[in-house]
């Protein structure tokens, strides 16, 4: 007569476990409603039940059944498997003693469904695995020859996935039900999902020369049907008229080489991931080598596009900066432009880094093109002109030295104009010698003289007409 209470209490406690089950983790349920399947008709297999662990990157969808998914839509919805995963395995135990679905009386009706449950009210968790199991590289993970029993199954913390993504802690019966709830399911198969950041970054490096390595690296999200993909998935870069495409290469999640050969439209690149290599969770890194001109001056950003399901989503926005500085030699005074003065341009006016030589033209004017001057907000570097010779009939003014501060912003050219004064000389002095100058003196006193006795006779013949 109490055996219809029993399995009354019995039945509402699975229906209980099983929908709080499905609100905690998303994961399994272990039953939702009356079933066929009674804990009377339970049979302990030889070598226990097992609890089978699939770790797969993709968002939380629906709950499991606890059968493993073969449907090849559903399992690639499923992403790919996550190695290195560390999972603990706890058995609920009820006033010390472990819960054992063998026996009827065990299954309670307040057979707790989260963590702070199994541990209050008479409920403890003995741990079942000192050191914790790791997901191997598919992301399968095996407890197997379990008593039958309750199990709370938790994901511990890992280089891998963020605290904030992990799934949580979930409880699993063994046995479970099966899909039907006609029998008992000895191997329970249980999928924790977790939202794995989704994943659109642009990088780029130092140059080296003119080369330039851009890196892309976007994943695969979970398609919009929750199911399949509708078509391929393509990674696309329009490169600034200042690059060239040189090279690529691609590969999946760190690994070997993806099957994606880019094709080059004018400043477009794109790869191309077929829809039959699609699985929710893969990263694809992309190593794009471009050149960048060699008049290239000023700030060249670069942003990809992952294209799936019609959804164009972009990476973030990186820059390489580069400068160039525009000498103007003129004279001082006159603006007269000046050719010919030379110059050395270093990272510092004592002890930098030689960036170039240079002379200027006809026009007075030199260039030192294309500097780098670092990447994304890095817009700016302090140099200095040091004047070497100065033009023909100039003269340098100081120690030469002219600090200019490169700036990427505009059009990427600093102009810095330099004067230099005309080189002036001491008066000559006057030729011939001291002898000279006295024969020259005394010249000049007889004629004096003889002019003098000239105006006399002169004078007397005016007075004295008769005179000879």
């Amino acid at each position: 007569m109490e055996q219809q209470p029993r399995r009354g209490i019995v039945q509402r406690t699975l229906s209980v476990i099983g929908t709080a089950a499905l609100a905690l983790t998303g994961v399994i349920a272990l039953g939702t409603s009356v079933a066929t399947a009674s804990p009377g008709d339970i049979a302990a297999p030889q070598g226990g039940g097992s609890i089978i662990v699939h770790k797969h990157s993709s968002n939380p969808g629906a709950a499991g059944t606890g059968f493993e998914i073969t449907d090849p839509g559903a399992k690639a919805a499923l992403g790919s498997g996550i190695g290195d995963i560390p999972f603990s395995l706890y058995r609920v135990a009820y006033n010390g003693d472990p819960l054992d679905f063998s026996d009827p009386d065990d299954w309670r009706d307040d057979l707790p469904t989260t963590e702070a449950q199994a541990t209050s009210g008479g409920y403890t968790l003995v741990d079942m695995t000192p050191a914790a199991h790791e997901t191997d590289a598919t992301g399968l993970l095996t407890f197997s020859g379990l008593p039958l029993g309750l199990y709370m199954v938790k994901e511990e913390p890992n280089p891998v996935i963020n605290a904030g993504d992990m799934a949580g802690a979930f409880f699993v019966s063994v046995p479970h039900r099966s899909a039907d709830q006609s029998s008992w399911n000895y191997n329970v198969h249980v999928y924790p999902k977790n939202k794995l950041p989704d994943v659109k970054i642009k990088e780029v490096a130092d140059p080296t020369g003119d080369t330039v390595v851009w890196t892309i690296r976007v994943n695969v999200p979970r398609p919009a049907s929750g199911q399949t993909y509708s078509g391929n998935m393509t990674i696309t870069d329009t490169l600034d008229n200042r690059l060239t495409y040189v090279s690529s290469t691609i590969a999946k999640n760190g690994g070997a080489a993806a099957a994606a050969t880019p094709t080059v439209v004018g400043q477009l690149v794109t790869w191309t991931i077929p829809q039959a290599n699609l699985v929710t969770g893969d990263t694809y890194e992309i190593k794009l080598t471009t050149t960048v001109a060699a008049s290239a001056t000023g700030e060249i950003p670069n942003t990809a596009y992952r294209n799936l399901e019609g959804n164009s989503v972009p990476t973030n926005t990186v820059q390489s900066n580069w400068g160039a500085v525009k000498v103007i030699k003129k004279e001082t005074g006159t603006e007269a432009t000046l050719a010919g003065a030379k110059f050395d341009l270093r990272t510092a006016c004592t002890g930098g880094t030689l960036l170039g030589q240079a002379e200027t033209g006809t026009d007075g004017t030199v260039t030192f093109p294309h500097i780098w001057l670092g990447n994304g907000t890095t817009t700016t570097m302090a140099v200095c002109l040091i004047e070497t010779q100065a033009p023909t009939g100039h003269s340098i003014v100081g120690n030469g030295q002219t600090p200019v501060t490169l700036n990427a912003a505009g059009t990427g050219i600093v102009e810095k104009t330099i004067h230099n004064p005309p080189r002036t000389t001491p008066n000559l002095p006057l030729t011939g010698s001291a002898g000279t100058a006295a024969f020259m003196a005394g010249g000049l006193a007889l004629l004096l003289t003889a002019t003098g006795a000239a105006l006399i006779v002169s004078r007397r013949r005016r007075e004295h007409p008769t005179t000879r």
